[in-house]
């Protein structure tokens, strides 16, 4: 199980980007490891850690951006989502957090859309007070 944040456009994820939108961005994210439709956000000395998946949300169906498609396409491969999982292990409910919720709204930002917290069953503000996540 996992706490759950949504990176979309709005909640029909009527938007897309390409995987070239993001990349030089993540890559340059201290922590963030990864590839394709496929990254993380490790920090084990602060044991954090959340996935980051870049995805094609569709009709109740969802799948990695990059599927099906030679290495040398993924830039323009197009993502309508970006689905971040931090496992409730790596929950601390103290600011260790905020990197998390800092990570998603830059993405956020890059791409002009919105973060979207499914624990909260909202929409989250920039420059607001960070939530605190909490483990069950």
């Amino acid at each position: 199980m996992s706490y759950d944040l949504y990176v979309e456009s709005d909640r029909e994820r009527s938007d897309h980007r390409t995987l070239g939108d993001v990349v030089d961005f993540l890559a340059r994210v201290q922590h963030v490891r990864g590839s394709g439709a496929s990254w993380c956000f490790e920090d084990p000395a602060r044991d954090r850690h959340m996935e980051i998946d870049l995805e094609w949300e569709e009709g109740g169906e969802s799948w990695g951006c990059t599927r099906d498609l030679d290495e040398a396409k993924w830039p323009d491969a197009r993502f309508n989502v970006i689905n971040l999982h931090v496992p409730y292990a790596c929950i601390h409910s103290n600011a260790d957090d905020d990197a998390y919720f800092e990570l998603a709204l830059a993405l956020a930002a890059l791409l002009g859309w919105r973060v979207y917290d499914a624990q909260l069953d909202r929409h989250l503000v920039p420059g607001a007070r960070l939530p605190r996540a909490r483990s069950i």
